[in-house]
């Protein structure tokens, strides 16, 4: 993986902490307000989920395609370099991810 791309993953953990700590803090507040009880927060961000997962699945064919149609129409210097780009694997990546102590929002 070349250093361009570990800068730009590190920006999308920070990203994603920075998300994820304000999105608990929201929850807490919202339940400590007495507005909405945890179950009704977990209701509704399953029903999200599962919304966004159809929507998802029914693009999905669509994406592919129009990625494979992109990367085909790159400049062949392009294509080469993303061919010879030495990439992590999953388990690398996620591995340097932090996560932070589970708990109940």
């Amino acid at each position: 993986m070349n250093s361009i791309s570990k800068v730009i993953i590190k920006e999308l953990q920070t990203k994603l902490i920075t998300t994820r700590l304000v999105t608990e803090t929201l929850i807490d507040v919202l339940i400590e307000k007495g507005l909405f009880t945890k179950d009704e927060i977990d209701d509704k961000i399953d029903n999200t989920i599962i919304k966004y997962n159809k929507l998802v699945s029914s693009e999905k064919e669509d994406i592919i395609t129009m990625i494979n149609k992109v990367l085909k129409e790159l400049p062949q210097e392009y294509q080469d370099a993303l061919e010879q780009e030495d990439y992590e694997t999953e388990e690398e990546v996620i591995g340097s991810m932090y996560f932070g102590p589970q708990g109940e929002a």
